[in-house]
């Protein structure tokens, strides 16, 4: 009985000796592929464009879009020199809700609007520098970006009084446009086959037109589906998303 259990324990530890023995041992040179996920977060030029100008002169905003927030998700194909990324990035600044629009008399109206993007993407990487455990790298990006943007907005006294004809109302538009994207990162081992990402960078990325997505009355009068936003004195809505971006994230290697 003694020898029985002996040569089980044996045959357990050559077991579990064999299996450390093929345990992936992880040099970042040496990986190929891999799925990521991304967060972003940086400047934004957007501030009060997504519904200033859409009624008459002289109104002004509690508030705007202060930040440009975001990820990215897909998966990376890594070579010694340079690295192809295939990726579906997202546009989610903070909502805003309740931003009052007055002028000299009083408050007009609020509004509550909200901005969503998706951004199918090829990016490169180039390795400036490199270790077993670690890189430093170039990067750039080049994708086409979809944009809705939801405005709702519900009228004080006031503003029935001042915008006769006019109700409660939500205005659905979209946007499509070409985004670039340059910066530098660094991808650092942290445990079994997971690494840390960090970059920073530039997005140039701006909708220089908006189309009705719905059938809508507001301020400039009844809209149809598929027409172009227009502000009060006749120019094309348009939105910037252009600026500095800081990205954090993780890669997972297959």
């Amino acid at each position: 009985m003694g020898f029985f259990l002996r040569s089980h324990c044996l045959s357990i530890f050559l077991l579990f000796s064999a299996h450390a023995a093929e345990a992936r041992v992880f040099n970042i040179t040496e990986e190929k592929v891999a799925s990521y996920l991304l967060f972003n977060a940086g400047t934004s030029a957007i501030a009060k464009t997504a519904f200033e100008n859409e009624s008459t002169g002289g109104v002004s905003y509690s508030s705007g879009y202060t930040s440009s927030l975001g990820g990215e998700f897909g998966f990376i194909y890594s070579t010694p020199v340079l690295s192809l990324r295939f990726g579906i990035g997202m546009i989610t600044p903070t909502k805003l809700k309740d931003v009052m629009a007055s002028n000299g008399s009083g408050d007009l109206y609020t509004v509550n609007s909200d901005l969503l993007g998706f951004v199918p993407k090829v990016g490169l990487e180039i390795n400036l520098n490199k270790g077993t455990s670690y890189r430093i790298y170039a990067v750039g990006s080049v994708g086409t970006a979809n944009l809705t943007m939801k405005n709702q907005y519900v009228l004080t006294v006031a503003g029935q009084a001042a915008y006769a004809g006019v109700t409660d109302h939500t205005v659905e538009s979209k946007g499509t446009a070409s985004e670039y994207y340059g910066g530098a990162g660094a991808e650092i081992h942290t445990s079994d086959s997971t690494t840390f990402v960090v970059e920073l960078g530039y997005r140039s990325l701006k909708f220089s037109k908006l189309t009705y997505a719905k059938d809508v009355t507001t301020f400039t009068g009844a809209q149809t589906s598929g027409s172009t936003v227009l502000d009060v004195d006749g120019n094309e809505r348009s939105l910037n998303f252009s600026g500095i971006l800081g990205t954090v994230g993780i890669r997972i290697y297959l």
